[in-house]
Parts: C-alpha cells; structure tokens; sequence
C-alpha cells in the first residue's frame, strides 16, 4: 500500500480507539509516525543488511514500537494524566494496520 493509505487508516484507527480527551496531543501525527514505522524503521535497518518487511514488519516488532510510542506520546504530548496502557492499545492497533495494509499489496513480499 501507499504511505498515504498508511497514514489515513492509522488516524482513522486511532481516533476510533481513544476517546478525545485521552488521545495524545496532535494525535493524527502521532498516528501517522506509528503507523509508517515500520517501513521508515524497515528501511534504517535495511541499511544493516535487512530485506524490506523484515523484522519491523512482524509481530515481534509490534509490541515494542508501540510501547515506544505510548510513552514517547505520554511523555511529550502533555497529557500525562492519559493511562499508558490504553495508549499503548491503541498505538499496537495503529501499527498492526500496517502489516494488515501490506497483506493486501499486489507485490511480491508479504510480511513476516
């Protein structure tokens, strides 16, 4: 899929899941940045020999990135009150959109 088919769903995933007072502040780009993780994440370490939709695209990968994100979005969107687990549910939503994305490309690589 395109990066925009990407970006679309993970807001759209995102604003479903968290109600507005609990999402992050500028939570469409929050949204987008977890969502395209995978592939801008992909293609750092694809520089270390990795193939595209490696690791980054599985479901190894899923739970640390949005993990990552939950608490980078706590920590820097001002709204610490927000509860860290619900965050992190719905940024794993976000990024599975990904993997659920790229299993419905025409290409050749499926992910891991």
């Amino acid at each position: 899929m395109e990066w925009i088919s990407h970006g679309v769903t993970g807001v759209l995933v995102g604003n479903a899941i968290l109600p507005p007072d609990e999402r992050p502040r500028r939570a469409p780009v929050w949204w987008v940045a977890a969502t395209l993780a995978p592939d801008w994440l992909g293609f750092m370490v694809h520089s270390l020999g990795e193939a595209h939709r490696g690791v980054m695209h599985s479901l190894y990968a899923l739970p640390l990135l949005a993990g990552i994100f939950a608490f980078a979005a706590r920590r820097f969107s001002g709204r610490p009150q927000v509860k860290l687990v619900r965050l992190w549910i719905a940024f794993a939503a976000v990024i599975a959109t990904h993997s659920v994305l790229d299993l419905l490309t025409c290409y050749r690589y499926n992910p891991a």
